[in-house]
């Protein structure tokens, strides 16, 4: 029998340790890494909790994520879900289209095995990612369902009177609204879906009231000043309105029909220029084709007349069944002495009035300047009407 020497024995034995040995420490490193992050997961996990107990559902989101990343479990992420809910409900995030996409399969899922104040939230979070989704009549039922099962929930009247509003429904939205600052007098959303219910019900002293109260609460919500601002304009309270404003654009300037409204607001205020101004960007970067006319008017009363006809030129292209640029450019016409031209560009706007079912003041309008052209032309003055 033949045997290996004992060298040979060793050698062998110490290469299939040595072997090991790098397995072993991989091994050990990955496992305290492990630990490491379960660690951190759970520090951030009891933030989590700790924001919770404070309010703080955009610090909880924050933490729950950062614990769910580091070690992902069920309870960390149902809690994440909640969060992100809760965040739905008191500040509505701005959704892009898959993140509403994912919440709502993730919402709908977790509804079915939820039950009491979890389920209220969960549901009504899921409302509102069906708003953004385009799935309006759906989140309209299950806010009456949700209202019908717990009459004591001012969020479940506050989003049914929101969608109801959302729907022009302001005589059903008001009081749906109103119950909702009935259960909770300080609900910041409450407060400024009341308001714009109030605005649209032309109860301007009302709205101003709640959405100066909702402003307070919701300092960074560019729409809350928007509409505050609407309010005070409406009451001739034309400085508060255009701080309103201003402090609207601040907060996004991108916020449509605000630049017009500040522009109306500057020109209440005698402030030509900034009106000038506000009323032309609401035109070159949200084509109000209002506020293009307003500028137009606006540029004539300043006596700004070579400003004024590029304007209403483009204006009678824009909107051709409205009489408006053509007697405007026809007063032009006549001031500068082309009573030929503007005797064209009246009987142009006669035949659009022609064609209106209202035709409010324009007949009178356009007599008033064919009787002044006419005076003109024979070198006399136009009788007083």
């Amino acid at each position: 029998m033949s045997t290996r020497p004992g060298w040979f024995l060793s050698v062998v034995g110490g290469a299939t340790l040595a072997a090991t040995v790098p397995l072993a420490v991989n091994q050990w490193t990955a496992w305290g890494e492990r630990r490491g992050q379960q660690a951190e997961a759970l520090r951030y996990a009891q933030l989590g909790a700790d924001a919770v107990t404070a309010g703080d559902w955009v610090l909880a989101e924050r933490a729950f994520g950062w614990a769910q990343s580091l070690s992902a479990s069920p309870e960390t992420a149902a809690r994440l879900l909640r969060a992100r809910a809760e965040q739905l409900l008191n500040d509505p995030l701005v959704l892009d289209a898959d993140t509403a996409a994912r919440l709502h399969a993730e919402l709908a899922l977790a509804l079915k095995s939820a039950s009491g104040p979890d389920a209220t939230t969960l549901s009504l979070a899921l409302g509102r990612v069906l708003t953004v989704r385009g799935q309006a009549a759906k989140a309209l039922e299950l806010y009456r369902e949700q209202v019908k099962r717990d009459d004591a929930s001012a969020l479940a009247h506050l989003f049914l009177g929101d969608a109801l509003l959302k729907q022009g429904k302001l005589d059903d939205a008001a009081p749906e609204g109103s119950r909702a600052l009935d259960l909770k007098p300080e609900l910041p959303l409450g407060l400024f879906v009341l308001g714009q219910v109030r605005l649209g019900q032309k109860r301007f002293e009302e709205a101003a009231d709640l959405l100066d109260r909702a402003s307070k609460a919701m300092s960074k919500n560019a729409q809350v000043f928007a509409s505050l601002g609407q309010a005070r304009f409406e009451l001739k309270q034309h400085d508060a309105a255009r701080v309103a404003f201003e402090t609207a654009l601040g907060l996004d300037a991108k916020l449509g029909g605000v630049h017009a409204n500040l522009g109306r607001a500057y020109a209440r205020l005698g402030q030509g220029d900034a009106a000038v101004g506000a009323l032309r960007l609401a035109w070159e970067r949200g084509a109000d084709v209002g506020a293009y006319l307003d500028l137009g008017r606006l540029l004539l009363q300043l006596s700004r007349v070579e400003e004024a006809v590029p304007v209403f030129r483009h204006l009678d292209q824009l909107d051709p069944k409205n009489p408006e640029p053509s007697i405007a450019l026809a007063m032009i016409a006549e001031s500068s002495g082309d009573l030929d031209a503007a005797a064209a560009l009246l009987t142009a706007a006669e035949k659009r009035v022609a064609a209106l079912d209202d035709k409010a003041e324009w007949p009178r309008a356009i007599a008033a300047r064919r009787q002044a052209l006419a005076a003109r032309a024979t070198g006399g003055r136009p009788q007083k009407r």
